[in-house]
């Protein structure tokens, strides 16, 4: 009878050894960490539209923070847009960073995966991959995924001016779909501000990656474009991320970030 006591506690240990193990493991695989490395990496873009008249966002508005921070670390290309939208705002407080083009955006993907409606915090990766924004494991998940595509298009800013308070932004692409979309954002990171009014009612909000300017044109080559800079806008923390994406299914193609620190 000791013997098959001495046996089931043994057993039981092993048991329990492995559960822990495979909660921490679990644990560990939700940690936005990017650190293997492969020939050719595939450019990802994680669009983020959000509100500071929105409750649920806060948490999303931290997973982008926590994606940005590690990318910058480990110099991936994976480029955060925080595009804070405009349909909160009838709650008492107007987000400063609002646009209704960012709430058009929003529509546009939502029209094109056929959603009965729209929402924050909502998260879009390369253009294709949706999913509640406060999801970090669906994060890491669509990211590696897109990281290992091969073949991406060759997305080139040479520079950017700066000129009474326009960003103008050179640019090539080396793109074998001609009539691809072409996205020009400025975003400003390290942002914060006191909510007095509506659902964070009493919060100092923080954000990273928000998109202060944004425009779309139609497919060149090369060219030039010039954005206008908000007047409000720190150039030390901020930077142009130019991406592709293909018209047919919002794919992201391919994609470039210039860092103003410098000028």
């Amino acid at each position: 009878m000791k013997n098959i006591l001495v046996v089931l506690a043994i057993a039981s240990l092993i048991s329990l050894g492995f559960v822990l193990n495979n909660s921490k493991s679990d644990k560990s695989d939700n940690k936005i960490q990017f650190n293997e490395t492969t020939e050719t990496e595939y450019p990802v873009i994680v669009e983020l539209f959000t509100s500071q008249g929105c409750s649920s966002c806060p948490s999303a508005d931290k997973v982008l923070k926590e994606i940005v921070d590690n990318t910058e670390t480990n110099g991936k290309p994976i480029y955060g847009l925080s595009f804070h939208v405009s349909y909160w705002n009838y709650l008492g407080w107007k987000d400063p960073y609002s646009k209704e083009s960012f709430t058009d955006r929003q529509h546009t993907y939502g029209a094109f995966m056929r959603a009965r409606s729209i929402y924050t915090p909502q998260m879009i990766v390369n253009g294709i991959d949706q999913f509640v924004g406060s999801s970090r494991s669906q994060a890491f998940h669509n990211i590696k995924k897109h990281l290992a595509i091969p073949k991406p298009d060759k997305v080139l800013i040479s520079n950017v001016q700066i000129e009474d308070r326009k960003a103008i932004i050179n640019f090539s692409i080396d793109s074998e779909l001609e009539k691809s979309l072409i996205n020009f954002a400025l975003v400003e990171r390290n942002l914060k501000n006191y909510v007095p009014r509506g659902e964070n009612s009493g919060r100092e909000l923080s954000h990273d990656n928000v998109v202060r300017n944004f425009e779309t044109r139609g497919f060149s080559e090369s060219g030039k474009v010039e954005l206008d800079i908000p007047k409000d806008l720190v150039l030390a923390n901020s930077s142009i991320v130019v991406y592709t994406q293909n018209p047919l299914n919002y794919t992201v193609l391919g994609a470039h970030k210039y860092d103003l620190s410098s000028i």
